[in-house]
């Protein structure tokens, strides 16, 4: 999902008056270091420092994080390593997972995304581990989910069969205090070319009835790609079709930060003001951003065009340092009716080090906006850097 980063970034920023870019000088990354402790062992440990530090202990929290263990069984029992087994492109040194806080009217919904690993340390492994669990989930006692969708479009991205040529699978479960858990599944870019065709993304929708809605990209997209907008990976909840959403992802090419937005105005509920100063709150003064953020459009059935758009922007190489990056993301948190002070303790209870001493922690800050007159939706991605 993300580009390759050195493990030393980040510590005092200037400004590239001639190339209008960030330089930085070396901070230590975020790193964990546990290669004895089994990949659930940890998830379960940061899930529960999570939960308390954001005051939504308790039994339900408790029943997400064994739904989300019986998930990862039988390869989260494996231990962590001092070096990926198999390099998932979930994170950037191939760990499997990662977790995420995502603010709803000021409510958090903590969430994981993982990719399944398989017997043998290999990409046809994992996608055929990602294949078993999705068909796994129908009958899992109160998971509550519908394959239809999923099903139906799961073979445009397993093309021909050869490896390489095919998409990895991921899935997620997100929980939010007084409800089930809800699940995701995503289907990441090609593992040997890494380039997403619009074709595939134009197929899927067309089988999910979102033909009309996705058209007005389609047509645009060669332009939009030339542009530096890029499919990065494509999503869907696991709903029933009339109530889920499909997701597509892109990633955004170095260019002038008021052409970051490009995408995020093709859906309902775009706003630009709102858009705008989360740009200027990450970038400051950077006039090119060249750090690759990302924009995902939601579309539901019945609707000619996306109803949402998310803008991710990543943090790393960026600001100086963890606690930086906190600082911003707390101020944001606080002007859309969110724990700040919460939110600040919880990163305490599962940074590795002091926040001032390291880099690369938070690194993606996503913002959505549902309505003028609503709060947006704030969302933190946590990355748990175990390999050097």
């Amino acid at each position: 999902m993300f580009q390759q980063e050195p493990k030393i970034i980040d510590a005092k920023i200037r400004n590239d008056v001639s190339k209008n870019a960030t330089i930085v000088t070396p901070r230590l990354r975020s790193v964990f270091h546990c290669p004895d402790e089994t990949y659930l062992g940890f998830f379960s440990r940061q899930w529960s420092s999570i939960c308390d530090a954001l005051g939504v202990s308790g039994v339900n929290s408790k029943a997400a994080c064994l739904q989300a263990v019986s998930l990862m069984d039988p390869w989260g029992w494996n231990k962590i390593g001092v070096k990926p087994r198999y390099r998932s492109y979930v994170s950037q040194d191939g760990f499997p997972f990662e977790l995420s806080i995502s603010w709803h009217g000021g409510e958090p919904e903590i969430r994981i995304l993982f990719e399944s690993q398989g017997p043998e340390p290999t990409a046809l492994s994992s996608l055929q581990a990602s294949q078993a669990l999705t068909r796994r989930l129908a009958s899992i006692p109160d998971v509550d989910v519908n394959l239809d969708g999923c099903l139906a479009i799961e073979p445009l991205f397993i093309t021909n069969g050869r490896v390489g040529d095919h998409h990895p699978i991921w899935h997620s479960l997100a929980w939010r205090p007084g409800t089930k858990p809800h699940y995701k599944v995503y289907f990441g870019p090609p593992v040997q070319t890494a380039n997403f065709e619009e074709s595939t993304v134009r197929s899927a929708m067309s089988i999910l009835g979102l033909a009309e809605a996705w058209a007005p990209i389609s047509e645009r997209y060669a332009i939009l790609s030339a542009q530096g907008h890029r499919i990065e990976f494509f999503a869907l909840d696991l709903q029933d079709q009339d109530h889920g959403r499909a997701k597509v992802y892109f990633r955004h090419s170095p260019m002038p930060r008021e052409n970051l937005c490009a995408l995020a105005a093709f859906a309902h509920h775009y706003d630009p003001l709102r858009f705008g100063r989360i740009l200027t709150n990450v970038y400051q003064h950077q006039c090119i951003v060249s750090n690759e953020p990302m924009t995902c459009l939601a579309f539901r059935r019945g609707k000619d065009a996306a109803v949402e758009s998310n803008l991710y922007l990543r943090l790393s190489n960026v600001v100086p340092s963890d606690a930086h990056a906190a600082q911003i993301i707390a101020s944001i948190l606080a002007d859309e009716g969110a724990d700040a002070d919460a939110y600040m303790h919880m990163l305490t209870k599962v940074a590795p080090r002091p926040l001032e001493q390291t880099t690369g922690l938070q690194e993606l800050l996503s913002y959505r906006t549902l309505s003028a007159d609503r709060p947006a939706d704030v969302g933190v991605y946590l990355r748990f850097a175990m390999y050097e």
